[in-house]
């Protein structure tokens, strides 16, 4: 009997403990227990044919507070009651806002404006607002609004995300029996600590990008899943975290308004992702400069699905002008992004992997840069097409042509008669309006106009002389057929 009593003593002595805890945390709760405005702000940006509003930033202690209504004004109200809050939806909200988001993720600069976007995104899920109907007054009501959509969207982010840099396996340097793949980190600034590790794959180790094992991941980190070649099997990736989460509480007044308090505790999570190691061929590019036949060191491509999206962004060739990669069955383009020697390869190349080998081998050649040209080189140009280009297309640039360049030209290479041809051409074009000849304002036009029976002096004669229109036709043969003119009009 004395043992029941004293177990019974016991077990009231707990109960009685329990009780103090509780209500000494109750207490120690509703001590911060007061909303208190912080600031008043007017941000550029408005519903539809609603006024700008004035928004309440509103705190409860060192904590964060939001109201349910626009209406309510906290100060001076008396809070009777606090529970923790279960409505999914606005939780997702406060998750997807702020505080739980940097003011960085947000789009955002202040802690004001992102606590404004957090309570508008609530009156919009509270009062079924349409999203579309906001409208900016600034370009700060522009990145308001966007964040005020992207609080609200039904998306929610991971805490940590595994992404793929490419999509075929890459040839390990290190071992040639491994191949390896990259991923990019991306997890919330919430997460405290972490852990990576591999299950289910032989062989296999995760590392940063010099090769060095990991056991840990930061945001933003560039990882490497290493595997054996050939062997088809499925890996998982295990990461176990802790993160800080909301906890949401809502207090009401003794006017029955509600609010919402959000504070925060740590939960372990875990994440994993799982890769399928199918099969994949092996890709070895080539490069070497086409006149040396030399490997080209440095040299950047780009690898593109069958509709021409880039899958890979960079592969670069090593000291043997080579570099390999592992790519899945199916249709892709090989392009050329970069080049250390020669020309750059402007046309993709289309590469088919079937599977049926395991090895596809594509050479890639890179002719040099020809050497630079001379001027004189860049403006010679086929005698016969100058000519028919002067006599028979529009005339342009003549402005630039100077009468004394080209009379000692001609008096070093031809006779007097030749002079007087290229006097009298020169003559009949600085007559005219150069700027706007047209095809039928030609030298060779002008002359087919003259009648039969004009009289005129033609270059090489004393007097006049009357021609028919063949020997005038004879005539404007032979100035074609110069080989003087052209030389001399060049220069």
């Amino acid at each position: 009997m004395e043992k029941i009593i004293k177990k019974v003593m016991i077990i009231c002595m707990v109960t009685c403990i329990l009780i103090i805890q509780t209500i000494g945390q109750c207490r120690a709760e509703g001590e911060n227990v007061e909303i208190t405005k912080i600031a008043s702000k007017v941000f550029p940006f408005h519903y539809g044919e609603e006024p700008k509003q004035t928004y309440r930033i509103l705190q409860c202690g060192d904590k964060v507070a939001y109201t349910l209504n626009r209406s309510i004004y906290p100060i001076g109200n008396n809070y009777s009651e606090i529970e923790p809050y279960n409505n999914n939806e606005l939780i997702r909200i406060i998750e997807a806002g702020y505080p739980n988001i940097e003011i960085e993720k947000l789009g955002l600069s202040s802690s004001e404006q992102a606590y404004v976007v957090t309570q508008e995104a609530i009156y919009a899920t509270l009062e079924n607002k349409d999203l579309t109907l906001y409208e900016k007054e600034a370009s700060l009501g522009t990145k308001m609004i966007d964040a005020i959509k992207k609080i609200s969207s039904k998306v929610s982010e991971n805490d940590i995300a595994l992404r793929e840099k490419n999509k075929g396996w890459i040839d390990d340097e290190v071992d040639s029996n491994y191949c390896y793949k990259e991923y990019r980190v991306t997890m919330k600034s919430r997460i405290i600590e972490n852990s990576i590790s591999l299950f289910e794959g032989e062989n296999c180790k995760i590392t940063n990008e010099q090769g060095d094992e990991i056991t840990e991941i930061l945001d933003n980190q560039t990882i490497r899943l290493t595997v054996p070649k050939g062997k088809e099997q499925t890996i998982n990736v295990k990461v176990n975290y802790t993160i800080e989460i909301p906890k949401v509480y809502k207090i009401i007044d003794d006017n029955k308004n509600e609010y919402l308090i959000v504070d925060f505790y740590n939960e372990n999570r875990q994440y994993e992702y799982k890769v399928n190691t199918k099969k994949t061929v092996l890709l070895n590019i080539k490069n070497y400069n086409k006149e040396t036949n030399l490997p080209i060191k440095g040299n950047k491509f780009q690898v593109l699905d069958k509709n021409k999206n880039v899958c890979i962004k960079c592969i670069e060739t090593n000291e043997d002008g080579r570099v390999g990669i592992y790519m899945p069955i199916g249709n892709f383009y090989l392009k050329q992004i970069e080049t250390q020697e020669g020309n750059l390869q402007k046309e993709m190349i289309n590469v088919n992997i079937t599977g049926d080998e395991e090895v596809v081998v594509l050479n890639v050649f890179n002719t040099t840069l020809k050497k630079e040209e001379t001027v004189e080189n860049e403006i010679e140009i086929n005698l016969e097409e100058e000519n028919k280009q002067i006599v028979e297309n529009h005339i342009k640039d003549i402005s630039n042509i100077h009468t004394s360049n080209i009379e000692k030209e001609i008096i070093n290479q031809t006779n007097e008669t030749n002079m007087h041809n290229i006097n009298y051409f020169i003559n009949t074009i600085n007559r005219k309006n150069i700027a706007n000849l047209t095809k039928e304002n030609t030298y060779e036009n002008e002359i087919f106009e003259d009648t039969i029976s004009y009289e005129r002096v033609l270059p090489g004669e004393s007097s006049k002389t009357t021609k028919t229109r063949r020997e005038y036709q004879n005539y404007v043969d032979s100035i074609k057929n110069s080989t003087i003119l052209p030389v001399a009009y060049k220069k």
